[in-house]
């Protein structure tokens, strides 16, 4: 989207910089309330005879769970994105720092002409409404619980 509001100066016009402050705006609400309602279900589940120790354990497996695939799927944009050298060497590839550099040493540029932002955008976005669509029997089935199977239990008869 950013390249196709570019403007013929090399700047982006106004209503741009809104656009993505919006944007923005709204993905942090999404965040926020995403959180919000695991701490309120971990609150929710958490047994007092221990303390803050489940409540510090689902918390931990919590951000372990959340944290990890954005990692992953920022490293995976760089592989997916197809990239060549323009006015250089045509079999440049553009694919590492070195490729890059030699690309402009012979007087071409880069040129993107797949990033790989848009495809994994598009293949999370199918996973999540699989993922939805297979899995929200099971994680109503946990909300819907009962507090007591949540405790740890007291004694071991």
């Amino acid at each position: 989207m950013a390249p196709s509001a570019k403007q013929a100066e090399g700047q982006f016009p106004y209503y741009f910089y809104v656009l993505i402050l919006v944007s923005f705006g709204l993905h942090q609400v999404a965040v926020y309330s995403m959180f919000v309602a695991q701490m309120a279900f971990n609150a929710k589940i958490s047994d007092p005879a221990i303390g803050g120790t489940y409540m510090t354990l689902l918390n931990t497996m919590s951000n372990l769970g959340g944290n990890w695939p954005s990692t992953m799927v920022l490293w995976l944009v760089d592989g997916l994105t197809s990239k060549s050298c323009v006015g250089g060497i045509a079999s440049n590839s553009c694919s590492n720092t070195a490729s890059v550099r030699e690309c402009k040493e012979l007087g071409g540029h880069c040129a993107t002409y797949t990033d790989g932002y848009y495809i994994e955008s598009v293949f999370c976005f199918i996973v999540g409404f699989l993922w939805l669509y297979f899995c929200k029997k099971k994680v109503e089935r946990l909300q819907d619980k009962d507090l007591t199977d949540w405790k740890c239990p007291t004694s071991l008869s």
